[in-house]
């Protein structure tokens, strides 16, 4: 086998084989950004602003919307007490009405009690 093929064939191996740094350019970070914030938010968008008209008004300031993924849509409220009260919205034909806004794009609603930015400013936060 002459040389030069043979290099070849290891060059062209070794293109398939081996890691590649990751790409710190422009165009690189447009990629990761792209990834990470913008297809999220595209996501969530509408769900967001179908969630502010349709969620009771006090409840609304004391919920975030985490993410959206498998169709299983992650919300943190403020507080045990809110969490009860959204969970009985939800029950009563709240999460319904979102399902069938967002068929094929949510199938559940998992809700978690967390901090939410502006719950403790109006003291809605319970106590730890």
């Amino acid at each position: 086998m002459d040389e030069s093929v043979f290099s070849a064939r290891v060059g062209r191996l070794r293109e398939r084989r081996v890691w590649k740094g990751k790409d710190l350019t422009l165009g690189g970070m447009k990629k990761d950004f792209e990834r990470e914030v913008a297809r999220p938010y595209r996501q969530l968008a509408g769900v967001a602003a179908w969630w502010a008209e349709h969620v009771p008004g006090e409840l609304v300031g004391q919920t975030r919307l985490e993410g959206l993924s498998r169709e299983v849509l992650r919300v943190t409220v403020g507080g045990a007490p809110a969490m009860y009260e959204l969970d009985r919205a939800l029950r009563e034909g709240l999460e319904r009405e979102l399902l069938r806004a967002f068929a094929g794009k949510v199938r559940k609603v998992r809700l978690s009690v967390g901090v939410v930015e502006g719950a403790e400013d109006r003291g809605d936060e319970s106590p730890r």
